[in-house]
């Protein structure tokens, strides 16, 4: 490439201002001016440099709305034409460079083919369209896996899923004589109270044995009960390839248990080989805590013990999985070397990004069964596209005619409701848990999850100012924030003082675990860095911890920390979390919770990693705390968007507290995120 300087070229110049200004990166410029030898080299250096911005957004490819608009916002733009998004599509559809993928659908897909690619009137870097185009092709096609019988899977689905009738018995003790079919819809799998009749709701009242209540639901209509995660574990009996979606509380990893069990099940009755399961998630901490749920599932299960040890413990990080290659891109497992597996359940899906779920599907054999668990309305992943929430925008669409008739006739639920007219294959791979056990109907934290879903702030702002034991709401202002740091202060107090009282690490952990600080912003005073400080120092302050001077990298008894980049040799990934303890020799170690026990690290040996009083809330995705507490920064100090507060509000098990201006929290429910993919169209092709 011969260099430019930019007077010859009104754009390179045009763009080096960019960079200067900070509104492109020196690799978003370096990209665009590998083009300058091209004919059309002006015109597509602005293109190469705008869609590399985009990428570093999130987005996978940029339209030519959004093309133009950029053009628009940022100043001394050196032509007027490329304001217009008609004149960049037509343009682009004459480059060399750019390969036209809606003239030309056989056109090769592999890595030799031309750099840009445009289709759906996007423009993308060839490597993630092909990336887009091989999940899409995955998720779209149907499987040769034949369906198990309808009679054997009616029979275990009956036997993993028997109600623990004592104990609903025992929930409707909780529930008002006027709440009694919130009681029925929440727990006995009524789909709406209000069909009941008053007559039903007056025996359900009077009912005061198991055996009753058992016989009361097995008189209602097939109509009105439904249980989507017995469909759900059914779904995986006829679809290989199943996402199951659902908010807090819904029961992804109990369904998910029992889901494998009953595979087992059925393989034992057909006489074939129990499956050779895996099970993983995109971080160490969710791994960890995905393990701690599969353990405690397991217990409860209603299966044969053959079944119940065939189910793993252990999940793995999606990175170790598939075998990192220090310094390089690639993993040893890959389409040529295949993982040895039949079946791979992937926790928080939602944090993967496409390249990643590109590989990870890639690696897997040809036969695999795969399921994929996580909140479509969470956080998309950190880096480029949002996989999960694109495959999850078919989630109600409705079945194929043969699935509902496979679901009706294994559940005994009448679902002729859920039948499409024009199915899709990618709607019957799809399923949402669409009730959650955890809120019940007068919790304040699941109705305000569900208000912020949803994106309506009157009744979010009513809730947070409610009379809610469970929600806690200050206006911000320089008072409520040294009220924040006391709250902080106070719930990180008991773990510790479990330190200094020489209790055992793992109660140290739940300790800390019941409560975290949560924020939208890295930097400044309202950030992760600016908070983090001001804890560290009350806590120093109330003699809580004996912080060595104000250098923040400095060690202490009781210092939690986060790893900020991923180590293979020390098995330590971003995310994880480790508190800073002496050990039995007087020796300052890095305790590290994993699936084998605890890890006992020096700090000297710790890849990046920062103080974790507060953290973002991307950061805190996969995990859940008693208590949270989340600062929400003047729009004008930051985006807020639904995506981050949803996220912050179910991180909260028992207590969520606000610190917010009213407009703030307005403008996070009317600003719902949607990163730019090609992903719905391609699912949508035959």
């Amino acid at each position: 490439m011969n260099s430019l300087k930019p007077k010859a070229s009104p754009s390179l110049a045009w763009l080096a201002q960019l960079k200067q200004r900070g509104l492109i990166s020196a690799l978003d410029y370096h990209f665009a001016a590998s083009f300058a030898d091209s004919e059309q080299a002006e015109a597509l250096m602005v293109a190469a440099a705008l869609l590399s911005a985009e990428l570093n957004a999130g987005h996978i490819c940029i339209d030519m709305p959004s093309l133009a608009r950029r053009c628009q916002q940022w100043p001394l733009c050196p032509r007027a034409e490329y304001q217009q998004a008609d004149y960049w599509l037509a343009l682009l559809q004459h480059f060399a460079e750019v390969q036209q993928a809606d003239a030309e659908p056989q056109a090769p897909m592999e890595a030799s083919a031309k750099p840009l690619v445009l289709q759906y009137g996007r423009l993308y870097l060839h490597r993630y369209w092909f990336y887009e185009r091989q999940i899409a092709h995955y998720f779209a096609q149907t499987q040769p896996l034949e369906a198990y019988p309808v009679e054997q899977v009616a029979h275990y689905i009956q036997q993993l899923f028997k109600p623990d009738w004592q104990s609903l018995l025992s929930l409707k003790q909780s529930y008002a004589p006027a709440q009694i079919g919130q009681y029925a819809q929440q727990y006995l799998d009524v789909v709406d109270a209000n069909s009941l009749s008053e007559q039903s709701l007056q025996h359900l009242l009077e009912i005061d044995q198991p055996q009753s209540l058992a016989a009361w639901v097995a008189d209602l209509p097939p109509s009105l009960r439904i249980n989507w995660q017995q469909l759900a574990a059914i779904q995986a009996c006829y679809q290989p390839r199943l996402v199951i979606s659902g908010g807090p509380g819904t029961g992804k990893t109990t369904t998910v248990t029992r889901l494998l069990a009953l595979l087992q099940e059925l393989q034992l009755a057909v006489s074939k080989p129990l499956l050779t399961i895996r099970l993983v998630a995109p971080t160490g901490k969710a791994a960890a805590r995905l393990s701690e749920s599969i353990i405690g599932a397991k217990g409860q299960l209603h299966c044969s013990e053959q079944a119940r040890a065939s189910i793993p413990e252990q999940a793995s990080t999606i990175h170790r999985l598939l075998g990192v290659i220090p310094g390089r891109a690639e993993f040893r497992h890959h389409a040529d070397n295949p993982l040895n597996l039949d079946m791979l359940v992937v926790d928080e899906a939602s944090m993967i990004d496409m390249p990643l779920m590109f590989k990870l599907l890639q690696a897997l054999p040809k036969q695999a069964r795969l399921i994929l668990l996580g909140d479509k309305d969470q956080l998309a992943s950190v880096e480029a596209g949002a996989v999960l929430g694109d495959l999850c925008r078919f989630i109600d669409h409705g079945y194929s005619a043969q699935l509902v008739e496979y679901l009706q006739r294994s559940s005994g639920f009448a679902l002729a409701a859920y039948t499409s007219d024009q199915p899709l294959a990618i709607a019957d791979k799809l399923c949402l848990l669409r009730k959650s056990y955890r809120f019940a109907a007068h919790s304040g934290i699941g109705q305000l999850a569900q208000a912020v879903n949803q994106g309506r702030s009157e009744q979010a702002l009513q809730l947070l100012d409610g009379e809610y034991s469970d929600l806690r709401h200050q206006p911000l202002n320089q008072q409520s924030y040294q009220d924040l740091i006391s709250e902080a202060v106070q719930a990180y107090r008991p773990y510790l003082e479990a330190l200094k009282q020489g209790l055992a690490m793992e109660q140290v952990f739940a300790h800390f675990h019941n409560f975290q600080l949560l924020l939208a912003l890295r930097q400044g005073e309202l950030g992760v860095s600016g908070l983090n400080q001001r804890i560290e120092a009350l806590l120093h302050a109330q003699g809580l911890i004996n912080r060595p001077s104000q250098d923040t990298s400095l060690w202490y008894a009781g210092r939690p920390v986060m790893i900020e980049q991923n180590d293979h040799e020390q098995q330590l990934y971003n995310g994880d979390i480790g508190i800073c303890a002496i050990d039995q020799q007087g020796q300052l170690m890095v305790v590290f919770e994993s699936a084998d026990g605890l890890r006992w690290l020096l700090p000297s040996r710790l890849p990046a990693h920062q103080s974790v009083y507060a953290m973002t809330v991307h950061k805190s995705q996969g995990s859940e705390f008693k208590q949270v507490a989340m600062l929400l920064p003047p729009t004008a100090q930051g985006l807020v968007n639904r995506e981050l507060l949803y996220t912050a509000i179910t991180r909260a098990k028992s207590a969520f507290s606000l610190y917010a201006d009213a407009d703030s929290i307005i403008m996070a429910c009317r600003n719902k995120t949607q990163r730019r993919s090609g992903l719905v169209e391609s699912l949508q092709q035959p």
